[in-house]
């Protein structure tokens, strides 16, 4: 089994993240690191652990990334984690366990945020984490990126990821495109990564608009007849609006209201980009 972490300028916390593949539980027999044209210490920061170091000259994106570690990737199940995270020490075996079936393509689980420094940390967790809830899924939609695995022969099959989408939502098309390929996805709550990404308005509300564009776009990449454009910023409206109604209940979350209510606006505002950028996009 081959473990992977993807890196761009991550110095901070990439140490931590390699060793907590080393300390499996069910320890990977190879550990890629994929530098993507890092300008910080990352590499530095990791020298004399045990790791195939791979450099991209420049950053490439993500996709293409994740695409070098399958392209060296020596066994047949590659294991992705991001380089702000921390594994459980027995995150590998127990997505090993759920590889029962040749038709499980891929494996995942969620991230716990873990860096809460601030309200938009704090909106973040309970709000933008990425988990696909608390109940073990046996054919998932998707399985988040930064807790995730994958057969190499799946991803082969379907050409591997999708270097379009540079740097987002590249575990929403592939996620997509194994499922259309006859594949399962299975995602457990108890395969975890802690995650240390910590935010501010302006990040978040990047991250949120990134999120809520390109999402709409691999589904519509991928002709994904469910995944309506309008059903994002709906969410987002009805997340504002049960915060509301919580408050005249006299419950706290003012604060977090008024987030609630700019994500909405910048959620449209991701649909809008969509529709006036179409033929580029889709």
């Amino acid at each position: 089994m081959t473990a992977a972490i993807c890196c761009y300028n991550a110095e901070q916390h990439i140490y931590s993240a390699v060793n907590s593949l080393i300390k499996q539980t069910k320890q990977p027999d190879e550990i890629l690191f994929i530098d993507d044209g890092s300008s910080d210490d990352s590499v530095k920061n990791i020298q004399g652990l045990p790791v195939k170091i791979i450099k991209h000259e420049a950053n490439k994106g993500l996709a293409v990334a994740r695409n070098t570690a399958l392209d060296n990737a020596n066994y047949e199940i590659i294991v992705f984690i991001d380089s702000d995270t921390v594994a459980h020490e027995d995150m590998i075996e127990k997505m090993l366990s759920y590889y029962d079936s040749d038709d499980v393509f891929g494996v995942g689980g969620q991230g716990i945020e873990v860096n809460i420094k601030n309200i938009f940390d704090k909106w973040r967790k309970y709000n933008a984490h990425q988990s696909c809830g608390e109940s073990v899924m046996k054919d998932a939609g998707m399985i988040p990126g930064l807790c995730c695995s994958f057969r190499k022969s799946a991803l082969e099959k379907v050409g591997g990821f999708d270097e379009f989408f540079a740097r987002n939502a590249e575990d929403h098309d592939i996620s997509i495109r194994l499922r259309k390929a006859g594949g399962r996805l299975v995602y457990s709550p108890d395969i975890k990564v802690d995650h240390y990404r910590t935010d501010s308005l302006t990040s978040l509300v990047k991250m949120i608009y990134r999120y809520d564009l390109w999402t709409i776009i691999a589904k519509k990449r991928n002709r994904v007849a469910s995944g309506k454009s309008s059903r994002i910023p709906l969410f987002r409206i009805s997340v504002f609006l049960k915060r509301i109604l919580n408050i005249f209940k006299g419950k706290p979350g003012f604060k977090f209201a008024i987030i609630d209510l700019l994500m909405v606006f910048i959620s449209i505002g991701a649909v809008f980009f969509f529709f006036t950028n179409r033929s580029k996009l889709s």
